[in-house]
């Protein structure tokens, strides 16, 4: 087997990957009072489908905190309390088209697609309490992704994106004051296997 056929080889597998890091959540839209981003973990796995060069497609799967940090928040029932922690939980499917560059040691990559959340969990966290707020939140969160990654010898991984929900993610009880979307800026790193 000739050179050339192995690097052709090595430039069409898959690759499949695991990465955590840290995700700084905060909404968009209209709120009761001033709010700030939380940091929260995440954590997902991935199968990039095609080339690692020029155009492949990952397909992920993640576990990813949501919220925002807010002072005289309102829970919907005329209670305000002067700061509170809105805490979302989602496990996320995404669909992101991917454009690989270098063919060192070191490649980089822009990507960007849609993702699709399903709700696990979501509190109110206030110094008077925790309360659950699943009901009152929609259960699914559908939103786009744009980011970079990097990848070093050994496929280790940086990657670095921006997430926003399309919708208002509010149900029933706080959609009365309020009209807010999912924006989170996460920075992860991890390994790839080919």
């Amino acid at each position: 087997m000739s050179l050339g056929a192995l690097t052709s080889d090595a430039r069409g597998q898959s690759l499949v990957g695991f990465k955590a890091g840290a995700a700084m959540a905060d909404v968009r839209g209209e709120v009761t009072g001033d709010h700030s981003p939380r940091v929260d973990f995440t954590a997902s796995f991935f199968v990039q489908l095609g080339p690692r060069e020029g155009f492949s497609v990952q397909l992920e799967a993640a576990f990813t905190e949501r919220g925002t940090v807010e002072q005289d928040l309102d829970d919907g029932l005329s209670t305000t309390y002067d700061e509170g922690s809105w805490e979302y939980r989602y496990w996320d499917l995404a669909v992101l088209p991917k454009f690989t560059v270098g063919s060192g040691p070191v490649r980089g990559a822009v990507y960007a697609g849609p993702y699709l959340g399903t709700l696990f969990t979501a509190k109110l966290l206030t110094n008077e309490g925790d309360l659950g707020i699943r009901g009152s939140t929609k259960p699914i969160d559908l939103g786009g992704i744009v980011g970079i990654s990097m990848e070093a010898p050994r496929g280790l991984l940086i990657d670095l994106r921006y997430s926003t929900g399309f919708g208002e993610f509010d149900g029933a009880l706080f959609d009365r004051v309020y009209r807010r979307k999912h924006s989170v800026i996460v920075a992860t790193i991890g390994k790839a296997w080919s």
